[in-house]
């Protein structure tokens, strides 16, 4: 689970957030990106669930990361008010991704550790992951503030 850490670490809101504002001038245009986050991974993780029974969890975890980080780069494609309804349709897409990704992650997390150590592993992947997601936001708004919003979308791809 290095990986989903190293992925929380690289999250991208704050820069989506401060390029919205910045493009729009608008709170509304920050909601929606958060819509745009939110009810998609609602509506897919019933069906993300039951994929993740059906199929190969390590090739469907890879070709979801695969697929993430190559529509991350999209959001290098808005420059203006005019595009972005590119990053609410990309971030839809990630967040339909991440729908199942999740749910193969959280169901692979047993095959890696002994029955006896899954309960202290739950509890260290749990405060691992609350860590980076807030390591994550602080380092996205020092990239946006001091390399600008692309540098930031390029190592959310990256990572």
């Amino acid at each position: 689970m290095p990986s989903s850490m190293v992925r929380l670490l690289g999250s991208p809101p704050a820069a989506l957030f401060a390029l919205a504002l910045e493009l729009t001038g608008s709170a509304v245009s920050v909601a929606l990106l958060v819509v745009s986050q939110e009810i998609p991974f609602f509506l897919v993780s019933p069906v993300g669930g039951a994929l993740v029974d059906r199929l190969d969890r390590k090739r469907l975890m890879v070709a979801c990361d695969l697929v993430r980080a190559a529509l991350c780069l999209g959001f290098l494609l808005v420059h203006d008010a005019g595009s972005m309804w590119i990053a609410y349709a990309l971030l839809a897409a990630i967040s339909c991704l991440s729908a199942v990704f999740d749910p193969a992650s959280s169901a692979a997390f047993p095959n890696l550790v002994d029955d006896a150590d899954l309960g202290p592993a739950n509890a260290l992947f749990g405060s691992l992951w609350g860590t980076m997601l807030a390591l994550g936001a602080a380092a996205g708004g020092v990239v946006v503030a001091t390399l600008g919003e692309n540098v930031a979308f390029a190592v959310d791809a990256a990572s």
